[in-house]
């Protein structure tokens, strides 16, 4: 709900995909809706009269066909639903699945312009008009895939710096395979590795993130790191969603995370 309100939403709510048709049950878009969240007094019929149904996977139905068929979160309420008529405006928030089980491998497929509507509304506002903005709704963590040019390592650390963020650190299996994810598309044209946030340059064979942070989740490739002296920083290898350590001076795209 702070997310919401402090991204600019203004009113008292918006519109989730929870519905009803006819007298039937209330139901998510292609699916029941066992988790509830109303607002006491709600779903409403034009009369206020309701019902209760035993089974878990029924909700309240109103006793007569009504127009107030279609679902809102109300924020100025604790994020609690109500049932109103389908026919109000209001703002509405879609939903897009991360990740998609096919036989096949499918990457998302990188679209010039298009700007994550999920980033939009909870990464920081100076990079709303960043067109490669991205949000990992599980980590809550906002990135940017740069991909309009390469730079070295230490070039890539400094732009993402001045942005107010930092080179990426996947330091779990949820961004690795976000960035991965995203990357495939959008280096499908163009780099095999992209630049994150991970080195020992300050030290051969210890290797850590940007600030200063030893490893707890690591993501190497097959014999990597190679442990070569002048190969001391990280690249992610689209081809095998993997780390590789390159020479720091070779030239990717790169990959910067904003917040904590």
């Amino acid at each position: 709900m702070e997310g919401l309100k402090s991204n600019g939403f203004t009113g008292e709510g918006i519109w989730i995909g929870l519905s009803r048709q006819g007298n039937s049950n209330y139901r998510w878009t292609g699916s029941s809706s066992i988790y509830v969240n109303w607002a006491n007094g709600q779903p409403s019929s034009s009369n206020g009269r309701r019902f209760l149904l035993d089974s878990p996977t029924q909700i309240y139905i109103p006793s007569i066909r009504s127009p107030r068929d279609c679902g809102m979160l109300k924020y100025t309420d604790s994020g609690r639903w109500y049932s109103l008529s389908c026919g109000k405006s209001y703002p509405y928030v879609c939903e897009y699945a991360i990740f998609k089980t096919t036989t096949s491998r499918q990457p998302f497929v990188y679209q010039p312009g298009v700007l994550d509507p999920a980033a939009a509304l909870f990464c920081p506002k100076h990079l709303n008009r960043t067109k490669t903005l991205m949000y990992n709704t599980y980590t809550r963590h906002c990135f940017t895939i740069n991909i309009a040019k390469t730079a070295n390592w230490y070039a890539a650390k400094s732009s993402c710096e001045s942005l107010g963020g930092y080179l990426a650190r996947p330091r779990e299996f949820s961004d690795n395979m976000f960035i991965g994810f995203r990357a495939r598309g959008a280096l499908h044209y163009r780099y095999k590795h992209i630049w994150i946030g991970l080195s020992d340059t300050e030290k051969e064979g210890d290797y850590r993130w940007t600030n200063g942070d030893s490893l707890n989740y690591t993501n190497w490739g097959f014999r990597e790191p190679t442990g070569t002296p002048w190969q001391n920083c990280v690249a992610y290898d689209r081809d095998t969603d993997k780390w590789d350590d390159k020479d720091c001076y070779l030239k990717y795209g790169w990959v910067c995370q904003f917040g904590k």
